[in-house]
């Protein structure tokens, strides 16, 4: 099981409900309402609050074939 999806059920109704509006705001790109900070020393890293609650991210966008070749 992903990590991730272990972590949700774990939590209540509602603060999961919360963390999954927070997700699909950043995947959609809808920054704009969210507690969003860049992690220092980690270009390209950041978290989102929500509660205590941390949500940790990279945005970065390249061609597809240099992002294939960086993994």
């Amino acid at each position: 099981m992903d990590p991730v999806e272990k972590f949700l059920r774990k939590l209540s109704a509602k603060r999961r409900t919360v963390v999954l509006r927070a997700l699909k705001a950043i995947s959609t790109g809808n920054l704009a309402k969210l507690d969003i900070k860049p992690l220092t020393g980690k270009k390209g890293w950041f978290r989102c609050r929500t509660g205590d609650i941390r949500i940790v991210f990279v945005y970065d966008i390249q061609f597809r074939d240099r992002a294939y070749r960086r993994i």
